[in-house]
């Protein structure tokens, strides 16, 4: 992270955060307590469970505000009153005067902490709640007990019973938004969420934690963001404590151990514990074990206190549970590959001599599955030491490169060819140093000028496919398509499954570029299925995964896109990957903007953009993420951002031999070009670049350009530059882009509604909400219709355009309440009828904060100054004719 890009939180902002905290989600569960206090049928009430700090006290206090009873303000009481004489002495200080009327609308009471409510209170209740003088909201935590009295209501359905799940991510990335008064970066909400497993309590205190600590910054793009999600303060130590209050010195013991090795298997814990220990922490749910895999693997119950718990333990304590934990799995045997690299961390750790071969075999399975860089380095710097062979080199290489040590792994790199005796060593060397200097440098060229010195000095068979393969991808790289398939499809068939990942990983980055997006996605499923741990397609793995997603959306398969970026995000996450999490966000950056949702593309492609900043070594995953975003803000009308994407952008060389990467920055550009009102030169820039790529064979970038032209209304070059490429049969966006222009073309509503039909069922909303847009203005619709007037093409048009928040050129003729998100809308609605902020708050259920960062989105939007001015347009909308 660039500290210069960021702003810490100070003592000020630290202290209204703990101030403020918005309720967010739980709309079901509202709606369920309101029908269970409304009275009808037998329910007189209910009562809400869950863990402790999941949000039930103040989901309680959200329904007693929405409860309206002529009886009076609802009572509020804790179960923990019970030590005074009785709880319910507490409502009106004498249990006569606490009676509630018998007759009218029964009174609410609010009972936290159900459980400590002592008996003759709960006797009470249970008597009023029988007679419908009192409707009784409870809380319970998870695992407690209610007293028999009010058990015997819950069991006899007079109240029912609402157990509280944890924070779903979306719930979670709201209730930060709403914290913070604006938008928070995708992997901080993902890492607040995994650790405090939607917990609302730790949510608060894990953000409270970054605010005091100052890694809570806020980037230069108004997005919130926890450099570092610590754990450290005091007030998450104290929830530690107290859940582990009573927990015995060989328990505690037993939990350290677990903490410090995650999903350790059953049996191999109860060799080192004793059974009676475990079953007492599994029995109090302080871990937990998983009984749906054959290896019950076992873990600390929470995700924080894990956290906690390990970082707490003491270091003499680590090493010798390493050791212990290496010692016991050696014992095993083991017989699986995820073991060896457990086993090498515990054995690096706790001490022992590790065996060489089991060493530099675990170094490979890291490699192979990504995991994180600085185990990586452990591994193969273990393996190199021990045996000195160019293998364990290149790993150790090539991790180090991930971890950003790019000066000392090129001296380490240079220093391999001393050792490199065989072809196949000699060809393993020449493909690191040509994709070093290709990706790095961006000099292409240079890069198949090494593998072709090479091919010519090795005879072994396999090396020179292998170099083959690599000078093939490479040649994908640059462009020349032709080139490189032919020299690919020969070594997809090798003999050797390492060639044929690495010329599937090559094909599956040209195919799509010339239309056949079927073989290209075929090539991307050989090359993940014929990896290897000694592959050395293991390092294109994350690129290739963001490809392959961009890929599949292209094709016209957007749903299954998503679904798998977003998997390949939670596996590099999960494995500490940090280039593979820069790569596939990108990856989904992309795909979100290619489907319409580009809040999230921004959004996404922000957060690869701060991932990429510190991968100096891969400038081109940078340069990706920047277009993307550029492209995402120029499309919403935010013309800082894409000011500020673009002065980003303009700093950093494209190489041009990097076409297929070359594509997303021109198209970028032009959006760019739109964005400051040079729609000409939009359409010129654009217009030029997508004509040589029909020259030079590159099918997809063609059409898609062509679809951005008509995008732009730039229909003339579209339909040329459409009638220079032939589109293939098996391309459903392709087909669906031809038949909107054609339509677009021939100006025929009917056609153009069909058009838009068929990319919406796809899954494209704006390219969808944009023909529909072309449907109504080629019916000859007033350009300003308003919304509620207009006609079941523009409303669809408007619609759909609301959920992709756009501001394309087609768009813009739809009025100005197009501009909006639904939330927008609402809050719009709600100033131009005079309601304060605070009202609006209440009655959208959002943060006061978060309504005035609404606002003042929803002002720069419609060019308004204010609520006056805000009336005003909303009422010229409405009415316009």
């Amino acid at each position: 992270m660039n500290p210069s890009a960021t702003r810490a939180v100070g003592p000020a902002g630290d202290r209204a955060l703990a101030e403020s905290w918005p309720f967010v989600g739980r709309v079901s569960e509202l709606a369920a307590l309101g029908r269970a206090l409304a009275g009808g049928g037998a329910v007189k009430g209910a009562v809400v469970c869950g863990p402790a700090g999941i949000g039930k006290s103040r989901l309680a206090r959200q329904a007693a505000a929405r409860y309206e009873s002529a009886a009076g303000a609802p009572w509020f009481l804790r179960g923990s009153d019970a030590a005074r004489p009785t709880a319910i002495g507490m409502l009106g200080g004498a249990a006569g005067s606490a009676v509630p009327p018998s007759a009218g609308a029964p009174r609410l009471l609010v009972l936290d902490d159900a459980d400590l409510l002592d008996d003759v209170s709960a006797l009470v209740l249970e008597q009023w709640v029988s007679a419908d003088r009192v409707r009784l909201l409870a809380t319970l935590r998870a695992g407690a007990r209610l007293p028999d009295a009010l058990g015997a209501l819950l069991a006899s359905g007079l109240l029912s019973r609402v157990d509280l799940a944890p924070l779903g991510e979306r719930d979670v990335a709201e209730l930060l938004a709403g914290a913070l008064g604006g938008e928070v970066s995708p992997g901080t909400v993902r890492e607040i969420h995994r650790l405090s497993a939607g917990n609302s309590l730790f949510i608060r205190e894990l953000l409270l934690d970054a605010a005091s600590a100052g890694t809570l910054r806020r980037a230069d793009d108004g997005v919130w963001l926890v450099e570092r999600v610590a754990a450290r303060s005091s007030g998450l130590a104290e929830l530690l404590e107290t859940r582990l209050a009573g927990v015995s010195g060989p328990q505690r013991a037993a939990l350290e151990l677990v903490a410090l090795a995650p999903g350790v298997g059953l049996r191999l814990l109860l060799g080192l514990v004793e059974p009676p220990v475990v079953e007492a922490l599994e029995r109090r749910g302080l871990i937990e074990v998983d009984r749906e895999d054959r290896r019950l693997p076992t873990r600390v119950h929470h995700p924080l206190y894990r956290e906690l718990i390990a970082r707490s333990t003491p270091v003499s304590a680590r090493l010798g549970a390493a050791r212990r934990l290496a010692d016991a799995l050696e014992a095993t045997g083991l017989r699986r590959a995820e073991d060896l690299v457990r086993w090498a961390v515990w054995r690096l750790d706790g001490g022992g001599t590790p065996d060489r071969a089991k060493m530099a075999a675990a170094a490979r399975y890291a490699a192979a599955v990504r995991a994180e860089a600085g185990v990586r380095e452990r591994l193969a710097a273990a393996a190199f030491e021990q045996r000195r062979e160019v293998g364990d080199g290149l790993l150790l290489y090539e991790a180090m490169v991930d971890a950003g040590r790019s000066e000392a792994a090129q001296a380490l790199l240079d220093s391999l060819g001393a050792l490199a005796a065989s072809d196949h060593e000699q060809a393993a060397l020449a493909a690191a140093r040509a994709h070093r200097i290709s990706w790095s440098t961006g000099r292409l060229d240079e890069g198949l000028a090494i593998l072709e010195d090479a091919s010519r000095a090795v005879s072994q068979a396999q090396a020179a496919a292998q170099l083959a393969a690599n000078h093939g991808m490479l040649l994908a790289v640059t462009g020349r398509f032709d080139a490189a398939i032919s020299e690919l499809e020969p070594q997809l068939h090798a003999p050797w499954p390492q060639v044929r990942a690495l010329a599937a990983a090559g094909a599956a980055m040209a195919y799509p570029l010339v239309g056949r997006f079927r073989a290209g996605l075929d090539a991307f499923d050989l090359a993940m299925a014929e990896r290897a741990p000694d592959d050395d397609v293991a390092g294109t793995a994350p690129s290739l995964c963001a490809l392959a997603a961009r890929a599949l959306c292209d094709y016209g398969d957007p749903s299954t896109a998503l679904t798998r970026a977003r998997a390949a995000i939670d596996d590099t996450l999960d494995r500490g990957d940090v280039v593979g999490q820069a790569w596939t966000r990108a990856g989904l950056a992309s795909v979100c903007l290619g489907i319409g949702d580009l809040p999230a593309a921004a959004a996404q492609a922000a957060e690869s953009g701060r991932l990429f900043e510190e991968l100096p070594h891969d400038p081109s995953g940078r340069l990706w993420c920047l277009a993307t975003g550029l492209s995402a803000a120029a499309q919403r009308g935010d013309r800082a951002a894409a000011q500020r994407l673009a002065d980003a952008l303009s700093t950093l060389p494209v190489p041009p031999q990097l076409r297929a990467l070359s594509t997303e920055v021109v198209r970028a550009w032009s959006w760019h070009d739109y964005a400051c009102g040079k729609g000409d030169a939009a359409g010129q820039r654009l217009a030029q670049a997508a004509d040589a790529w029909a020259d030079e064979g590159m099918v997809a970038p063609a059409v898609t350009g062509a679809l951005d032209l008509f995008r732009l209304r730039h229909l003339d070059a579209a339909t040329r530059v459409l009638d220079r490429v032939a589109i293939p049969d098996d391309w459903p966006l392709g087909a669906c882009i031809r038949q909107l222009i054609d339509a677009a073309a021939a100006g025929k509503p009917t056609a153009l509604r069909e058009a838009a039909d068929a990319l919406h069922a796809l899954g494209f909303t704006l390219y969808a909400a944009e023909a529909y847009a072309a449907a109504a203005l080629a019916s000859g619709e007033p350009a300003g219709n308003a919304v509620g007037r207009t006609s079941r093409t523009a409303s669809r048009a408007l619609s759909l355009a609301a959920e992709c928040d756009a501001r394309t050129p087609l768009l813009r003729h739809l009025g100005p309440l197009r501009a909006l998100t639904p939330r927008e809308r609402q809050i719009a609605e709600c100033a131009a009828d005079g309601l304060s902020n605070r009202q609006i708050a209440d009655r959208l259920r959002l943060s006061e904060r978060t309504v005035e960062n609404h606002l003042g989105r929803i002002y720069g939007k419609l060019g308004v100054a204010g609520r006056s001015e805000l009336g005003e347009a909303l009422h010229r909308d409405r009415h316009h004719t």
